[in-house]
């Protein structure tokens, strides 16, 4: 227990070092090689595009919890029942997500949010690639959540903090050179998806939950 506890407490400690490290590069870096109107830009668009977390309704902490109580019953077939619907639910918000992030392509987006600096279609291009980008961080989050069934939350929370400090480091070192806010986007989306993050959480979790 001490041990688990002790981990934890690491896989916190993490966490915070790492909002803490963003905080200390990205936003002097954004103001340094793009000013403050462009950085102002990136924002207002980050922000409106995050969003799309709404989709999530509650439905990884429901499954996490849900989950948890019927693994320690050792109610299985419940649970299979349980992890298939609460996945199969969250992947049909996450279709309605993709649908309304690709809506970006067909609405005067710069103009409703009032950006001059960039051109329409760098806004709609850099708006997709993030609102991708917060859809993925969903799915990881409900396989991330999975980890707490099996009481290895601290790997959960490990595995967050690594594809996190994976964007933050991609974000940064393409800053300093100064590309272009799309190409910007794509990055980060990519390295939501390094380290093969993805599919090793789904693979472990799921297989041991399911265990």
């Amino acid at each position: 227990m001490i041990k688990r506890i002790l981990k934890m407490l690491g896989a916190l400690g993490a966490n915070t070092g790492l909002m803490l490290v963003t905080q200390l590069l990205l936003p002097p870096a954004f103001l340094h090689y793009y000013g403050v109107t462009l950085y102002g830009e990136w924002i207002v668009l980050s922000g409106t595009l995050s969003y799309l977390s709404t989709l999530n309704f509650g439905i990884t902490t429901y499954a996490s919890n849900e989950l948890t109580m019927l693994r320690k019953r050792g109610d299985s077939e419940q649970y299979r029942k349980l992890q298939g619907s609460t996945l199969a639910l969250l992947m049909f918000m996450m279709c309605i997500g993709v649908v309304i992030a690709t809506s970006v392509f067909f609405l005067p987006v710069g103009r409703l949010l009032h950006l001059t600096a960039m051109t329409p279609g760098d806004v709609a291009v850099t708006a997709f690639f993030l609102g991708l980008q917060m859809l993925l961080n969903i799915i990881a989050g409900y396989y991330s959540g999975l980890f707490m069934v099996v009481e290895q939350s601290h790997r959960g929370l490990s595995w967050a903090v690594a594809r996190a400090f994976a964007v933050t480091i991609v974000c940064f070192v393409m800053t300093t050179f100064r590309i272009r806010f799309e190409f910007l986007a794509v990055g980060q989306f990519i390295a939501a998806l390094s380290l093969r993050s993805q599919a090793q959480i789904g693979r472990f979790a799921t297989g041991l939950a399911g265990s």
